[in-house]
């Protein structure tokens, strides 16, 4: 969802991802709304903030989209998409990585 006159100012913008439930931290979901706020930007947009509404806890967290934040984020995406591209599927795992990964039960290479 984009919301308007974010900080009171009127051409200025913040993004609104529902999820059901979250982690209680935005990090989680971070990385989206960085992509969704980079691509606004380059659009001329005046994304200011991002949030992340977990329904379950009735809770509204903050996603950092500050300059850094999303200039991480656009090395995050480059990078995955020249492993992709040179067809580096190499498992990369690591604890905190495969403790939240969905198919951490079925895969040979997770974190134990």
């Amino acid at each position: 969802m984009i919301l308007d006159h974010e900080g009171g100012v009127q051409t200025s913008l913040a993004l609104l991802d529902y999820k059901t439930s979250t982690s209680g931290d935005a990090t989680d979901h971070a990385l989206q709304l960085q992509i969704y706020s980079d691509a606004g930007r380059r659009e001329g947009l005046d994304v200011r903030a991002a949030y992340v509404h977990d329904l379950k806890a009735s809770d509204r967290l903050v996603a950092d989209v500050s300059d850094t934040a999303i200039e991480a984020s656009e090395r995050t995406v480059v990078d995955a998409a020249a492993r992709l591209r040179s067809r580096d599927y190499a498992p990369n795992p690591s604890k905190a990585r495969c403790a939240a990964c969905e198919v951490r039960t079925v895969c040979g290479s997770r974190h134990t």
